[in-house]
């Protein structure tokens, strides 16, 4: 819901508990129209309600939405005569003569809306006008929050309408230290947000690092809050504009947390430079596990799978999601990087194994117990070869595989024609593709 509607719906007062909220006046349809940015369709829509509806309070909060979607429409002076229509008794009076007199401004008539303020009455005014709205953001949000995992993880959907609903907030009238705690927050979600897969942030940087440095200008500004806000901001924003909000970090700060800090300015500058500050900032900070795995990927990005061994055993060692990704990570790797084949597949294999047996409801089960499969087809005989002996064919070594899979069975890719039927018609139709060896690809793939 845009900004200007939802403080509108939230900051409705006590007294109006029993009555229609503007926003349910107006309807879904008006409130997708404006979500979406089609402020002229929710425009129309409110002027065809508005002259439909035969009841006062209703044709009132209708206007006290039409007001902001036409501003959004960017017709303030339309706004302007739609506002001045809504009686100031109506459960959104209130608000509306503010909504009013901020378009006045808009229009750089100061004196009508100083006029206005006046009017409505100076207990309502002030850096705090917003505190109540506020509040019943920071209620959804904190309802949002009780649902993630434990390792603090959400389902992208939950993280992104609660960074939408702090986005909502950090454009709320409030007094500065609330204004300063809460982009503070926003800005460890947004960056907390980043670091996560499948998590690409709210956009949230620009926003926050602005709020950030103007209070860095304040002179009364407490030492460890200046740390925090300086180190939020320099992440969010990066760069060389990062590196200068560093380099006045006060004394005391910690120095894995710095090193982090830096590290990631460093990477929009100098790739390689970025690597090695990020490198040592994760070694000061073992238990990071975002920070390992940024390290990790960023790494493999780069080029340099070697040096993200090292991460990614860190992760390994873990009990999350985070630890069957580098298990399946590390057993690509380690088949890649080994010079000998067999060493290297043999690595691969026991990675891929430790994955399903310590993750069987990870994501990456079904993928790795694909890859197992691959490998048993592929490994070469080991030992001297002996007739009828079935562990040296390769038939031998997709029975036994069969016979090892834990729990359940494995779906046979394609190129094996197919995981469905009886086991036995499976294991003969995998008997059949292993048999017709790498060079003779049968129907559906090669083998």
């Amino acid at each position: 819901m845009p900004l200007l509607l939802l403080t509108l719906a939230l900051s409705l007062p006590a007294s109006a508990a029993n009555a229609e909220h503007p926003a349910e006046v107006a309807g879904d349809a008006v409130l997708a129209d404006l979500a979406a940015g089609r402020a002229q369709a929710a425009v129309r829509r409110l002027q065809r309600k508005i002259a439909e509806t035969q009841d006062p309070a209703q044709a009132a909060a209708l206007r006290c939405v039409l007001g902001p979607a036409l501003r959004r429409a960017g017709d303030l002076r339309g706004a302007i005569a739609v506002l001045a229509q809504v009686p100031q008794d109506a459960d959104c009076g209130p608000r509306a003569a503010f909504d009013r007199a901020d378009a006045h401004v808009a229009l750089g008539e100061l004196d009508l809306a100083a006029a206005l303020y006046a009017e409505v009455g100076g207990d309502r005014l002030g850096p705090g006008r917003d505190a109540a709205v506020a509040d019943r953001l920071g209620l959804l949000i904190a309802k949002l929050r009780a649902a993630e995992a434990p390792d603090g993880d959400q389902p992208p959907d939950a993280r992104a309408r609660e960074l939408a609903l702090y986005r909502l907030a950090l454009g709320l009238t409030l007094p500065p230290e609330r204004r300063l705690n809460l982009a503070l927050e926003a800005g460890l979600r947004e960056l907390d947000s980043r670091a996560r897969p499948g998590h690409p942030g709210g956009g949230l940087g620009d926003a926050v690092a602005a709020v950030l440095q103007e209070r860095l200008l304040a002179e009364d500004l407490d030492p460890a809050v200046e740390v925090d806000a300086r180190l939020v901001a320099a992440r969010l924003v990066g760069g060389a504009r990062g590196l200068e909000l560093l380099a006045r970090v006060p004394a005391g700060v910690d120095p894995g947390e710095l090193a982090r800090a830096r590290a990631e300015c460093a990477l929009a500058i100098d790739l390689q430079a970025g690597l090695d500050a990020l490198e040592v900032a994760a070694a000061l900070r073992p238990a990071d596990r975002p920070l390992q795995r940024q390290l990790a990927e960023r790494l493999q990005a780069a080029g340099q799978s070697g040096r993200a061994l090292g991460p990614l055993a860190v992760l390994a060692a873990g009990d999350d999601e985070a630890a069957a990704w580098a298990l399946f990570t590390l057993g690509r790797l380690e088949r890649s990087l080994a010079d000998d084949p067999v060493l290297g597949a043999d690595a691969a294999v026991l990675r891929l194994k430790e994955l399903v047996r310590r993750f069987p409801a990870s994501p990456l089960r079904a993928q790795a117990e694909s890859a197992l499969l691959e490998a048993a087809l592929a490994a070469p005989p080991r030992g001297p070869l002996r007739a009828g002996d079935p562990a040296v064919t390769p038939s031998g070594r997709y029975d036994a595989y069969l016979a090892g899979a834990p729990r359940r069975r494995p779906a046979v890719p394609g190129g094996l024609g197919g995981g469905g039927g009886h086991p036995a018609g499976r294991r003969q139709r995998g008997r059949t593709a292993a048999l017709r060896g790498p060079g003779r690809p049968g129907r559906g793939g090669g083998g």
